[in-house]
């Protein structure tokens, strides 16, 4: 799992310098089991920012 964290660190770290800062990450299963909350969230936070 070391590798996937890297891995998101340096994708988040590329995001944000294409002005992308609001990232979240969530467990593969919550997106295909509970993915309607998923979208629900990201876009409460969007709304936020």
């Amino acid at each position: 799992m070391d590798g996937v964290a890297e891995d998101e660190g340096e994708t988040d770290r590329l995001l944000q310098t294409q002005g992308i800062h609001i990232i979240h990450h969530y467990p593969f299963t919550q997106c295909t089991e509970d993915s309607d909350w998923v979208v629900l969230e990201f876009l409460q936070a969007l709304s936020q920012a």
